[in-house]
């Protein structure tokens, strides 16, 4: 049997049928108590992202965040396990951000090889756009991320990097079909990506210095083509180089 709130006449009801009340019951608790849950952990992100930006990764504490966020250190251990998976979480939500809701682009292993570099390029610069016109802290932490070592680095490679070595790998698979060695595959990569991400996270001295990516879309493809000119005559350099004079011959 269900019942109607009625109010009561001795505290000023009119006998007439009240308004609803709230569901109470357990379906509505558990709503209630996954949006609280989820506002929190928003709170602790937003904290830690403001924190390890303004002074450091290794300089914030977790009972700093917890200070900063109105929660205890108890809540962060439960949502996050330790600071490692906190700052993971702020890097997922960090880069989600500078994407503005954008994916990773992927590459098709039968493409001609430098038209998917060029792609790649030009989707690194667009990036890198939308993270010079914001004055936030996302390119403040995300280039602190690049300096941390030790096993907290594999895990940001693994759980971060790993689309865009992914799409690098492929690019340098495309170029040489015949394969390199590991040790060379490894210096490619970090060619490509040292170049190009210098442009999505240029410090505020290198953007005195003109090193920014253009506004302009036309300016754009300019400085696209002409990375991914200077990018595979890096390669083949480094390549020949390997093989030993006369190799290219």
């Amino acid at each position: 049997m269900r019942f109607k709130y009625k109010p009561d006449s001795a505290a000023g009801g009119n006998g007439r049928e009240g308004p609803h009340l709230p569901r109470t019951g357990k379906a509505a608790t558990r709503r209630g108590g996954r949006r609280d849950g989820d506002a929190r952990r928003e709170a602790i992100i937003k904290a830690a992202m403001r924190l390890f930006g303004d002074h450091g990764i290794d300089a914030v504490t977790v009972r700093q965040i917890a200070q900063a966020a109105d929660c205890n250190v108890a809540a962060i251990k439960y949502y996050f396990g330790d600071k490692s998976g906190l700052l993971i979480s702020v890097l997922e939500s960090t880069i989600s951000r500078a994407l503005e809701g954008g994916e990773h682009p992927v590459i098709d292993p039968g493409a001609d090889p430098r038209a998917s570099l060029r792609a790649w390029i030009l989707w690194v610069l667009r990036t890198g756009r939308r993270r010079q016109n914001d004055p936030g802290i996302a390119p403040r932490l995300l280039m602190q991320s690049m300096t941390i070592k030790g096993p907290l680095a594999r895990m940001i490679v693994e759980r971060l990097g790993g689309p865009v070595r992914e799409n690098i790998n492929t690019i340098v698979g495309q170029m040489f079909p015949g394969g390199l060695s590991e040790e060379l595959r490894h210096a490619a990569f970090l060619f490509i990506f040292g170049i190009c991400s210098r442009f999505a996270h240029a410090p505020p001295l290198e953007r005195e210095m003109g090193f920014v990516v253009p506004e302009d879309d036309g300016e754009l493809d300019v400085l696209a083509e002409r990375l991914t000119n200077f990018i595979v005559g890096g390669l083949a350099c480094m390549t020949d180089m390997e093989r030993g004079p006369g190799a290219s011959a």
